[in-house]
């Protein structure tokens, strides 16, 4: 990949029924581009593709590519269409199981620390594959790991482990 930053910034409008309104754009920004869609699926299916096709590899990608194909999976559901990509599920699932510290945690990546975060983040996508009817053999060792150090947490960390343990 080049090296850099790149920066995209945009808007996002629900419109309902017949609605106008005018834009205007700054030149020197560069080029715009403008996408309609009709259904709303559309627009999510376009993001969880963006995020599948996401080039890095640390444990929050994978716990998130594999959250975008969990959700892809209900999306195909929801319109009827067969999912042809659980593979794409057990592979997420195996991952993030081999990158398990055997305490229970993940880190950031694979052998590093401890990061209550991230095994959270990891922690709610396994959940999600539990929830959806896949052998997630890590879920219940990064549990015990999580409740044996709820202490450590404070704030929002502590609602998002919490909300997770409920």
């Amino acid at each position: 990949l080049p090296k850099g930053v790149e920066e995209a910034a945009g808007s996002f409008y629900f419109l309902d029924r017949d609605t106008s309104f005018h834009l205007e754009f700054d030149p020197a920004d560069g080029p715009i581009q403008v996408h309609a869609e009709q259904d709303v699926l559309n627009v999510f299916q376009h993001s969880i593709d963006y995020l599948i096709q996401y080039p890095y590899g640390c444990n929050e990608q994978l716990a998130s590519q594999l959250t975008a194909n969990l959700l892809a999976k209900q999306i195909n559901q929801q319109r009827g269409e067969r999912f042809e990509k659980s593979q794409y599920i057990e592979r997420g699932i195996n991952k993030l199981t081999k990158r398990q510290q055997a305490e229970g945690y993940w880190g950031w990546w694979t052998e590093t620390q401890p990061d209550l975060w991230m095994t959270t983040y990891v922690l709610r996508a396994l959940h999600e594959a539990k929830q959806m009817n896949y052998e997630v053999p890590a879920l219940d060792k990064g549990l015990v790991y999580l409740t044996n150090h709820l202490e450590r947490y404070k704030g929002r960390q502590l609602l998002s482990a919490l909300e997770l343990l409920a």
